[in-house]
């Protein structure tokens, strides 16, 4: 709705087709196309991906790069797979409806279905399309200690430019193409996650990365071949979750980006707005403390920079600090002197 959007939906469903899922698709909004499939287990999956591989010998040398990226792949825990499956379906979808019209959309949004939005998507203004842009935080680095950077995985906004590069990783597996990056990770030994799969993904067909502040986390899924409950796959025996969201950190940055800690008002509601950075700047976390500002800003890498902002003071240099918001929760625009 914030974007005006068409909306495309993949649906893996368990048993069968019910009335109760039909009316929570209709839950989801205006839909221009859906994809259900019955949903499968990690074997039936596995034997899949099997079949589909261009080359047999693919499936060994997958099985050199070790980690939850292949996931379910040689009996490795979890469901990477089938996001990037799931991915694949969502681009076959848009493809076909483009060629079927003979236009094509300017921008593709992907979000995953159990994410729960705290506030309206950023405007695609306040984005620049040269530019893939991915929410801040949930990188997951340094898995299992390795020294490689991983990068959100669970929504995107994506320039035409760059919607076969964001939407392939399942078609790279499949024609071995992935190996070209991922000989690296098994000649090093490295266990690599899927955040981190991504962004070598993105970073071998160079495609340009800013961030934005997050506004949405993951909700609890339901439990099913490509949702495990992690106390069923961890050692702590029968302890449920018992919060609405699903990973306590991601719900924290979005707080941080939706609320201020002024005031305990939400910024989206108060008269702040989205706008773009340039050039893109480092975030910088909390509150800073006395004569912190002269320290020098951590070094970040390029797909770790801001190029839009929630903001309330803006002047003709970009955003600045606000005193107008801090003794009267009043946003404000400062204009050039003359």
């Amino acid at each position: 709705e914030a974007l005006n959007a068409d909306a495309f939906v993949y649906v893996p469903f368990p048993g069968f087709f019910a009335p109760a899922l039909e009316n929570e698709m209709r839950e989801l909004g205006p839909v221009v196309t859906a994809m259900l499939v019955p949903d499968v287990s990690k074997t039936e999956f596995e034997a899949r991906v099997v079949s589909e591989l261009k080359n047999p010998d693919f499936f060994r040398l997958y099985g050199l790069a070790t980690g939850p990226w292949r996931a379910p792949l040689h009996k490795q825990m979890g469901h990477s797979m089938w996001g990037y499956h799931n991915q694949h379906g969502c681009r076959r979808m848009l493809e076909s409806f483009e060629h079927q019209r003979a236009w094509q959309y300017e921008w593709i949004v992907f979000a995953r279905a159990e994410m729960f939005w705290t506030h309206k998507h950023p405007p695609l203004e306040a984005l620049d399309p040269r530019f893939l842009h991915i929410p801040k935080g949930q990188d997951n680095n340094f898995y299992n200690h390795n020294p490689l950077y991983g990068i959100n995985d669970r929504h995107a906004v994506v320039p035409k430019r760059w919607f076969k590069a964001y939407f392939n990783r399942y078609e790279s597996i499949l024609d071995g193409s992935a190996w070209s990056y991922l000989r690296e990770i098994a000649r090093n030994q490295w266990m690599i996650n899927t955040e981190q799969y991504l962004l070598l993904h993105l970073q071998a067909h160079q495609v340009p990365i800013l961030r934005f502040p997050p506004i949405s986390f993951l909700s609890h899924c339901m439990e099913g071949p490509q949702c495990m409950h992690l106390y069923k796959g961890t050692d702590l025996g029968k302890q449920r979750w018992t919060t609405p969201f699903k990973y306590y950190t991601e719900a924290l940055e979005v707080r941080r980006t939706t609320v201020d800690d002024t005031h305990y008002l939400v910024r989206l509601g108060s008269g702040w707005i989205w706008t773009a950075l340039w050039p893109p700047q480092p975030w910088i976390w909390g509150n800073l403390k006395k004569k912190e500002q002269e320290k020098p800003i951590e070094k970040q890498q390029p797909h770790e920079l801001l190029g839009s902002d929630v903001v309330c003071g803006l002047s003709k240099h970009g955003p600045t600090s606000s005193l107008s918001w801090i003794f009267y929760q009043r946003c404000e625009c400062h204009r050039s002197a003359r």
